[in-house]
């Protein structure tokens, strides 16, 4: 073989070689820089969107749907890389046939989303135009075909009817957040799409219909309604009112639950949870009581000095700008066989002024 035929074929080699090394090197920086989850919860309380089907000709066959808006509270957090900036945000839903999308406001500024660098969450509020379900893309023939099925399942068609149900849909559509990272450098240089996808929930309320059966229906008796398992659920916090002490600093939430003497379970093996102002949720923890007994839990709290209040703030000679009271509450939730039960609020304080120290003869 001559050199020259050695020469080509090495080039070739390295050639490959350096393909395949630019390959594995764009697909590793294409990673996923940003997520992007529903929020279904605040205070306790559910807040999914909720599509409403109702009954218009026949009190009793659902066949109109309430074609309302759907708004989400999402939350995302992520990071471009250095010296790129944010641009162009957007979040869509897809329900498989057709997709609506809404534009959300970044800024531009910056290259992170969240607190800390990207490491914590930032809320946004969309409101998203009307789409069916991905499983359900007649509501109103899914709320009678779950008719059909809970009435198979022994539950009194007239009661479904004139009380209405829900029919939960965890994964609805599919939710889809980009944003642009772009390097501004004396002009435009280079811009990446940047997507995250998630799960949507979405609920079906199929509304009371006024239904009201005949005289001549009998309905299946009613059995007695069992004692409910949980007595109480309380939490205090302690210290409720905290001051003087330099941020952050715990506060400390005691909370008791107290299962019913007559309940129907001998031990009920349930779980708890502390949700808080500022979105502040704990994991689900478990818990068990016998019959009459009662359990008290604890969580400890960090909480941080709020930022000055600049408008209002003011300073003494030699003194420090004054930081404004942090405010909040928390409150005990227990899973029940059926819903949650919850206390009422510990409302709690936390003054971050540190009281100066007064020297002797002065």
């Amino acid at each position: 073989m001559s050199h020259q035929a050695t020469y080509v074929r090495v080039f070739a080699i390295a050639l490959i070689l350096v393909s395949s090394l630019a390959f594995v090197l764009l697909v590793g920086a294409q990673r996923q820089r940003f997520l992007v989850e529903p929020v279904t919860e605040s205070a306790g309380k559910s807040i999914v969107p909720i599509i409403k089907v109702t009954a218009m000709r026949d009190n009793e066959v659902y066949d109109s749907v309430d074609a309302g808006d759907l708004r989400y509270e999402i939350q995302v957090r992520g990071q471009c890389d250095e010296r790129y900036r944010l641009d162009q945000g957007q979040f869509l839903l897809d329900n498989g046939r057709t997709l609506v999308k809404e534009p959300l406001e970044v800024n531009g500024d910056h290259r992170s989303i969240g607190t800390d660098h990207g490491k914590g969450w930032e809320f946004f509020n969309v409101n998203m135009s009307f789409l069916a379900p991905k499983t359900a893309f007649n509501p109103a023939q899914t709320c009678n075909q779950e008719l059909n099925r809970r009435q198979g399942l022994g539950q009194s068609h007239a009661q479904l009817l004139s009380d209405g149900f829900n029919i939960d849909i965890p994964q609805a559509y599919i939710g889809k957040f980009s944003v642009y990272c772009k390097l501004w450098d004396g002009g435009l240089r280079d811009s990446s799409l940047n997507e995250a996808s998630v799960n949507m929930p979405v609920t079906i309320r199929c509304m009371p219909t006024g239904f009201k059966p005949s005289r001549t229906r009998v309905e299946p008796q009613r059995t007695a309604v069992p004692e409910p398992p949980l007595e109480s659920v309380s939490v205090v916090a302690d210290p409720a009112e905290t001051q003087g002490r330099q941020c952050p600093v715990s506060v400390t939430f005691r909370g008791k639950i107290v299962a019913n003497e007559k309940s129907p379970y001998a031990t009920l093996d349930t779980k708890y949870r502390f949700v808080g102002n500022n979105n502040f949720r704990t994991d689900w923890l478990p818990v068990s009581l016998g019959r009459g007994e009662t359990k008290s839990v604890i969580w400890r709290r960090s909480i941080e000095a709020p930022e000055n209040d600049r408008t209002g703030a003011f300073k003494t000679p030699g003194g420090r700008v004054k930081i404004p009271v942090y405010r909040g509450w928390v409150l005990l939730e227990v899973m029940r066989p059926t819903g949650t039960k919850q206390s009422e609020r510990a409302d709690f304080s936390v003054d971050c002024n540190v009281q100066p120290k007064i020297r002797n003869g002065q």
